[in-house]
């Protein structure tokens, strides 16, 4: 999948013009309707867009898909364009990793913890306890730096657990909250068996390896970045004049991420099974309503667990 915007014809070297016919061709033969190729002109009406015109026809007559729009300066059909862009390519995506003969996800065997007004004055949840006599129990944060680049560095640093004389660990066996590839759980340090502060501690959704390096890497990666640019953001944000407003309850929200650690979890002893690894974040109170495109449009909603909040 190529897409491509420009105000005027890139090339008018010959050599170069039948190098990107050749490159068009090939990957036209090779995935015939399974490439798509979009090319987008952005500038004035009169501009001239006959070079991405030609490249979408060469790939129509090649047996994929070719189209190619005009935007203009129009937000809403750019807009438009870039959505019409993803839904091809998750199609695409769908259709070859089938073919691809990846082994499809299932899902765990598991039930969700009950809501309503009287769930937890008279209810007793199932749960698992692991004390640190029996287990071998470890928090670690992600370092985003060492993770960057060079893979060799282990970017998982040991840290202390979140309260004072923390001798165990307590998960809820059944999630309260499901997302698109992950469960959350109620999780909570132990201090002399009782219970300390709720946390939200999340794993797949599917039946996989979950350990901090094959599953919980990828998140944490995600999270600590979107923590920096947040942070990036805020002190744009501050540094703005023209987003001083006079009335303090108009300025801008400040965005935050939260800072998520993994808790490591095995038996001690010999063949004491295999690690278990919780990613854990402070658990939000309240209802969080998460909006996209379609939901906004119509006026539906749906409930989600979130890893970040505004204020």
């Amino acid at each position: 999948m190529f897409e491509l915007t420009e105000l005027h014809p890139s090339d008018s070297n010959r050599h170069h013009d039948q190098e990107r016919v050749h490159l068009l061709t090939t990957l036209a033969d090779t995935l015939t309707n399974k490439f798509s190729f979009f090319a987008m002109g952005v500038g004035a009406p009169a501009a001239d867009f006959q070079t991405l015109r030609d490249m979408v026809d060469l790939i129509n007559e090649k047996g994929g898909v070719g189209s190619f729009v005009h935007t203009g300066s129009s937000k809403a059909k750019l807009s438009q364009s870039f959505s019409k862009v993803s839904s091809v390519l998750t199609s695409h995506r769908t259709t070859l990793l089938q073919d691809g003969k990846p082994a499809p996800k299932v899902k765990k065997g598991f039930s969700m913890r009950p809501k309503g007004k009287t769930v937890g004055l008279t209810s007793i949840f199932p749960s698992s306890k692991y004390d640190c006599t029996r287990f071998d129990i470890r928090r670690f944060r992600f370092d985003k730096d060492k993770a960057k680049g060079n893979r060799s560095q282990d970017p998982w640093k040991q840290v202390q657990f979140v309260g004072n004389d923390v001798n165990g660990v307590e998960v809820e066996d059944n999630p309260f909250g499901k997302g698109a590839e992950r469960l959350a759980y109620r999780f909570y340090e132990l201090k002399a068996g009782k219970r300390l502060k709720c946390f939200a501690a999340k794993d797949s959704l599917h039946q996989t390896k979950e350990t901090k390096e094959a599953f919980h890497h990828t998140f944490c990666l995600v999270q600590s970045r979107a923590l920096e640019w947040a942070g990036r953001y805020n002190q744009a944000i501050k540094l703005s004049p023209l987003l001083k407003p006079a009335d303090a309850c108009l300025k801008a929200p400040t965005l935050r991420f939260l800072c998520p650690s993994v808790y490591s979890i095995k038996e001690k002893g010999r063949g004491g099974g295999e690690r278990k690894d919780y990613l854990v974040e402070v658990k939000l109170e309240g209802k969080f309503c998460k909006w996209n495109r379609y939901e906004s449009f119509f006026g539906q909603r749906s409930i989600h667990s979130f890893t970040h909040q505004h204020q």
